[in-house]
């Protein structure tokens, strides 16, 4: 151990390192066309998140990461493989959230990006809970499609730049 990585705090923050990057591999971002409408990239950003989220491959990846989210070491370790890692995938979204809503600050876009990140989340996290709620009948049908359309439609109706769901026919 000490010759590969020089002790235990550099052998976590590789197993962190490589966690995260297993966490956010998978189906790629698209490459939109210049006049591709933000909401468009926006359905796009979350049908891909749903997908890294639901189908990754090793479940002690996604406990390792979810545990140095909610309780971070107190090392760098967190901070630096979260800008490797997961800021990327940040910038896209505000960016996203930018072209979508130029009128609202930057902060406020913050906010409205955790937002939807916290509702692809949920899914992920919430399974066992959803299934002791409402069975394994209803919720077996929440596939990666199924809640990227649903994130979608219910954000882009909150944030007015689609009908509400109610209202649609």
């Amino acid at each position: 151990m000490n010759y590969y990585f020089q002790g235990k705090e550099a052998l976590y923050a590789a197993a962190v390192k490589y966690a995260m990057r297993t966490c956010i591999s998978g189906a790629p971002f698209p490459l939109w066309p210049a006049k591709t409408p933000p909401a468009h990239k926006l359905r796009d950003f979350i049908r891909v998140m749903m997908a890294r989220i639901l189908e990754i491959p090793k479940a002690a990846s996604m406990t390792l990461m979810m545990r140095e989210m909610t309780r971070p070491t107190p090392s760098a370790v967190t901070s630096e493989a979260v800008r490797e890692n997961i800021k990327p995938m940040a910038d896209i979204l505000v960016s996203i959230l930018a072209e979508l809503l130029p009128e609202v600050p930057f902060e406020r876009r913050v906010l409205i990006g955790f937002s939807v990140i916290g509702q692809c989340l949920y899914y992920r996290q919430n399974r066992a809970v959803g299934e002791a709620l409402f069975g394994r009948e209803i919720t077996g049908n929440f596939n990666v499609e199924l809640l990227a359309t649903h994130i979608a439609d219910f954000t882009l109706a909150a944030l007015g730049k689609e009908k509400p769901l109610a209202k649609r026919g």
